[in-house]
């Protein structure tokens, strides 16, 4: 699984925007469609988060945005990565740490764990039996939250 965090400057924008407010920026989309720029965000918080705390983060980018962009018509949508998404990147396990997901190896069955701690090179997981394993981006195929 390769390590693909978004990035680049609007990347960058969104993520420190979204720090200050104890969000994290799990993907990032930007898309011109018929002269629009379309910006899909998926944010996630610890404590979840409610429609009105979503106005809030949405007040506080699309300005930004609309400078950094030079673009006044653009459109900003947000979600939330769901209860059982589907990792598309490793670093998603640095932003999801604490809590539970099925993992794949090479040539292994699914399995239970709980994220420990994560770097852009290994995450460390509490198994369902207690013990704890290491895993590097390549040791890992496949992963999703579970519930």
């Amino acid at each position: 699984m390769r390590y693909d965090a978004p990035d680049g400057p609007v990347a960058d924008e969104v993520r420190t925007i979204l720090g200050s407010m104890n969000f994290s920026l799990v993907e990032l989309a930007i898309q011109r469609i018929r002269k629009r720029t379309h910006i899909h965000c998926t944010i996630y918080n610890p404590e979840g988060f409610d429609l009105d705390r979503l106005s809030e983060v949405h007040r506080l980018i699309e300005p930004r945005l609309e400078l950094m962009l030079e673009d006044r018509d653009m459109y900003i949508e947000f979600s939330s990565p769901g209860i059982d998404r589907k990792f598309k990147s490793f670093h998603e396990f640095g932003i999801f740490t604490g809590l539970r997901v099925s993992i794949m190896p090479p040539d292994q069955k699914w399995f239970e764990a709980t994220i420990e701690r994560a770097t852009e090179t290994r995450v460390d997981l509490t198994l369902e039996d207690g013990t704890t394993a290491q895993f590097d981006s390549e040791g890992i195929v496949k992963a999703r939250l579970s519930n």
